[in-house]
């Protein structure tokens, strides 16, 4: 049994046992030996239709066992069968008058040896019990335990009337024939065995547990044996001297008091089992609680603490003994109003369940983020008696939570951007390439040449601000090129003081000569203002802000230093251990992302640099990143326009759904001699790459409504197998999503007319299948 492990063992030993009993019965049959069949002289013994019984249950029991393999099973089941029909014969012999079934077997003497009724009886149910081994109740109560449990209260009270009464009660000249001994014996031990067969929750099941309940059980049952045989000493004693007369129903007596003792001391194990259980609920509620991974605090109905359990000192840095008897306010982070505390604890005294977010103080002053269930708990009475609070942290959760919708709302945005740059860019291509096209018109010192250079600066503003919504949004590519930082920092200047505001200063030392590093300017950019914005959110009020360039001698040489500092709280060594990590942040929930510093870390690393940070509370902050020196770019010369006369015989088809971008690419293409077609479409430029005329090269802008550039660069060398494809676009992420490398026969937009007319000549002099 789950409860009882002796039970199954028991069980087992006991069906050994009554099957030997049954047979060492049958054998003094045989061999005529009295004392197997009565044990003393003078008792009934037992009859061999009972010793065959005996040893056809003991069989049914040992082959039903649940480990036992299904023919065994049958087996069982069929010797149960024959045992019952032995029990129903002779309760039928004697209700009916049928012929004694004792003398069929050839062992049976013809000396008016009869099975007993109440033993017939109590085979039968033993017999009914083991075919119905597997059935039960809800309780757990099956048919085999109530017959076990009531053939066990027999056989003990038809001990308690051997042990106790005088021999001639138990003669053969009684109306009805007695139980013998070794059959009272054997039904006890067969009856318990049936009702270890199967797992239960009863009152004889505690026999065989190893606790307390089973110890007290089984020395209750000794003293409810020996008890009733001491008085009946004492009386004998008293009626041996003279004092008292001997009753002469002494024995019955004895055995009752023998019977009520046992299920006395049974009920009183059964009580204590179930005691034992309840006390076991409680302990491994408790331990649940102790070990719990959320806070669980139990107040009276003041609100003063009685029970935290561990987590709570762990989560709120606050112990136990500092925790007990004080009200939960001191928890408190003032971001909920007296009167939603008041509300809290209303409905909680009016025994309804609680349940929200709230903001709590640890005791070192920082704060976390609390989900809270709150319920009341009531006495047997069905009054409030304590309140309870379970609190899971969440901060963590809730910063995750955060970040992934910080991503897609990124993401979003970075469509967005997309989009926007994409039709912006075509814009300012147009814009640009025009403004090219009338500065080659208008001589030096043309009134109106100093109003389109103004123009193509202000395009190229808006294109520096569209780089920068790419930029912000993460959908632009890594492009690395020689950088001057000197040059880049005065550039950055003016965006730097904007973003420090009117209250801090800006103080920039670019340095002396040149300071050439090779990265991508748009990650320098973000490193930068990354650092600046750090630096202005640790200045409470006034502060500086000083950014120096300079140039070091590093191991591999030499080494750009750039040095952001400034006259803020500063932090301490732990802080600091952290500062690069992903999510690591000192500010409020909603102020940072705890990203900023582990990207320019990755930046800087990614080029080939290093980044350390110095502060100390109180004394500001100091990042210090360290580049390698590249030597300056050498000037590149531009080949000289081709005039009109000098016409290519190549052909160029031109695709963009911008009819301003379009008529651009076409102009600058044939007023560099370069023959051109244009299509507004995929579909249009199919049409013409199936014409006559060969295309050497296909020029498509990348998103197109229909059929975008990529698929009509797929379709396009269906036709033509070595068409080289130059692919433009305002939005380079879309160059990305499609696993090209944008430093490969790509065009971002917006682009000046002579960068196009390059661009096609390097891929038509690259030769068909250029790509």
């Amino acid at each position: 049994m789950a409860d009882s492990p002796l039970f199954p063992r028991f069980s087992d030993a006991g069906a050994r046992a009554s099957a030997g009993l049954g047979g060492l019965v049958l054998l003094g049959w045989v061999f005529d030996w009295p004392r197997v069949t009565a044990v003393f002289p003078g008792l009934t013994p037992m009859v061999p239709n009972t010793a065959a019984a005996f040893v056809l249950l003991g069989a049914s029991l040992w082959a039903l066992q649940s480990s036992r393999a299904d023919r065994c099973e049958r087996w069982g089941r069929l010797a149960a069968f024959a045992a019952l029909g032995l029990a129903v014969a002779a309760i039928a012999e004697r209700i009916l008058g049928f012929p004694q079934v004792e003398h069929l077997l050839p062992v049976a003497r013809h000396d008016g040896a009869r099975m007993a009724a109440a033993t017939a009886v109590n085979i039968a149910l033993l017999a009914a019990g083991l075919l119905t081994l597997q059935r039960r109740t809800r309780s757990g109560w099956g048919p085999a335990h109530l017959a076990g449990a009531f053939v066990w209260c027999s056989a003990l009270y038809s001990l308690a009337m051997h042990l106790y009464s005088t021999p001639g009660l138990f003669e053969r000249s009684g109306p009805l024939a007695p139980v013998a001994l070794n059959t009272a014996l054997g039904l006890a031990v067969l009856s318990a065995a049936v009702v270890g067969a199967r797992d239960c929750d009863c009152a004889l099941a505690v026999l065989g547990s190893r606790g307390t309940p089973g110890t007290v059980a089984r020395r209750l049952l000794i003293l409810a044996a020996a008890l009733p045989a001491a008085l009946d000493l004492l009386v004998a004693a008293a009626a041996h001297l003279g004092l008292i007369a001997f009753p002469s129903s002494g024995a019955a007596h004895s055995a009752l008091l023998t019977l009520s003792l046992s299920l006395a001391a049974l009920v009183v194990a059964n009580s204590l089992q179930r005691e034992r259980r309840r006390e076991n609920a409680r302990l491994l509620l408790a331990a649940a609680v102790e070990q719990s991974s959320n806070v669980v605090i139990i107040t009276d109905l003041a609100g003063n603490i009685e029970y935290v359990n561990p987590k709570f000192a762990s989560i709120t840095g606050w112990s136990a003994e500092e925790a007990m008897g004080r009200n939960p306010r001191f928890l408190k982070s003032g971001d909920i109003p007296p009167e939603g505390y008041r509300a809290f604890w209303a409905a909680l005294l009016r025994g309804e369940t609680w349940q929200g977010e709230v903001r709590n103080k640890r005791k070192d002053g920082t704060f976390y983020l609390a989900s809270v269930t709150a319920f009341a708990v009531r006495d047997s009475d069905g009054r409030i008696s304590h309140l309870v609070a379970i609190q899971e942290d969440v901060t963590a959760r809730k910063a995750l939570e955060q970040e992934v919708f910080h991503a897609h709302k990124m993401e979003v945005l970075g469509r967005m951007a997309g989009s926007f740059a994409h039709d912006f860019n075509n814009l300012l291509t147009a814009m640009g390439g025009y403004c090219e096209f009338a500065l080659g018109q208008l001589p030096e010192g043309a009134p109106a040449r100093n109003d389109v250079l103004e123009i193509r600066a202000t395009a190229k503003r808006a294109s520096e601000l569209a780089r920068h919504m790419l930029t912000f949004s993460r959908r632009d590519v890594v492009r690395r090129k020689h950088v001057d930082l000197i040059a880049f920092l005065s550039e950055l200047q003016r965006l730097l003081q904007q973003l420090l505001g009117p209250r801090i200063r800006l103080e920039l030392s670019p340095g002396r000569g040149p300071l050439i590093v090779r990265m991508d300017p748009v990650q320098l950019e973000q490193v930068i203002v990354n650092l600046t914005v750090n630096a202005r959110d640790a200045i409470t009020g006034d502060g500086t802000v000083r950014i120096e360039a300079t140039r070091v001698a590093g191991a591999g040489g030499e080494l750009a230093r750039i040095r952001v500092s400034d006259d803020g709280k500063g932090m301490d060594a732990e802080t600091l251990s952290h500062l690069f990590e992903p999510f690591f942040t000192t500010k409020q929930p909603g102020q940072g992302t705890g990203l900023g510093l582990s990207t320019c870390f990755g930046i800087v690393r990614q080029s080939g640099g290093t980044i350390a940070a110095e502060s100390a509370p109180g004394r500001g902050t100091t990042i210090t990143f360290d580049l390698p020196l590249a030597p300056p770019e050498p000037e590149r010369t531009q080949p000289p326009a081709p005039t009109k006369a000098e016409r290519s015989s190549e052909r160029v088809l031109i695709v963009d759904d911008d009819p301003s971008v379009l008529r651009m690419a076409l102009r600058a293409l044939e007023t560099a001699g370069l023959r051109a077609l244009g299509a507004a479409s995929g579909a249009e430029a199919l049409s013409l790459l199936r014409g006559p005329e060969p295309v050497h090269l296909l020029l498509t802008d990348v998103r197109m409504p229909h059929m975008t550039g990529i698929e009509l660069a797929r379709r396009a060398r269906e036709v033509a197998p070595s068409l080289p494809v130059i692919y433009m676009s305002g939005f380079t992420g879309e160059v990305l999503e499609a696993g090209m490398d944008p430093e490969v026969n790509f065009l971002s937009k917006p682009f000046a007319p002579d960068v196009l007319v390059e661009r096609v000549r390097r891929a038509l002099s690259a030769g068909p299948g250029a790509r």
